[in-house]
Parts: C-alpha cells; sequence; structure tokens
C-alpha cells in the first residue's frame, strides 16, 4: 500500500506543480494556432490513456503486476508512465481553457478620426 500512496502522491504533486508553475506553460500555449489547440489537446488526452494503457497492459505480460502484486520493479515504470500520463492531461487542459480565454485587443490606432 505504501508504494501506491507513493506514487499517487508523486502524480498528484506533480500535476500541481505544473499547473502552478504555468507560466511556462502559458507562454508555449500561445505560440500554437488557436485552430491547431483542441485538435493537440484531444491528441493529448487520448494518447496519453494509449501510452499509460500499453505501460500496464506490458507490465502485466511481463509479470511485473499479477492479480495479488506489483513487482518491486514494476513500481519504477508505474511512476513514469503516470508521470508521463500526468504532464499530458495538464497540458491538454491547459490547451482547452486557453481556448475560452480571448485574445487581448490590438493596440488602438494612432491615427485620429477627424469628427469635424
Amino acid at each position: 500500500m505504501a508504494p501506491l500512496l507513493a506514487v499517487f502522491a508523486l502524480w498528484v504533486g506533480y500535476g500541481l506543480w505544473q499547473w502552478r508553475n504555468n507560466q511556462a506553460l502559458l507562454v508555449q500555449i500561445q505560440q500554437v494556432p488557436r485552430k491547431v489547440r483542441p485538435v493537440r489537446a484531444i491528441l493529448l488526452l487520448v494518447g496519453s490513456v494509449g501510452v499509460l494503457l500499453l505501460a500496464l497492459f506490458g507490465l502485466t505480460a511481463a509479470g511485473g503486476i499479477t492479480s495479488s502484486t506489483v513487482a518491486a520493479w514494476a513500481w519504477p515504470v508505474i511512476a513514469l508512465a503516470g508521470l508521463g500520463f500526468v504532464h499530458a492531461q495538464v497540458r491538454a487542459g491547459a490547451l482547452l481553457v486557453s481556448l475560452a480565454v480571448t485574445d487581448p485587443p490590438a493596440e488602438p490606432s494612432s491615427e485620429s478620426e477627424g469628427l469635424g
């Protein structure tokens, strides 16, 4: 039970750290064209689930995960697969949230429109 709680705490801690230190993440996301963001977000959401499941199935096939136990050598693999999953999920969430934020208004024109 202790390895499970440690890995879970690692995943949650990494997700919170990544979300709270999001200044660099926001800069990177703003470089992505607005029309590409939802596609990239969906690919990250679905792709990270696929990679996580492949890792777990691979561990099961290799004997690292059985119905009653998880081998000690499998925990680092589980931790890394989960960190990749959390990383992709946070990125995908940030991409989707960025779609709700409107772009800043353009600078006003320096030319004055004469009224008279």
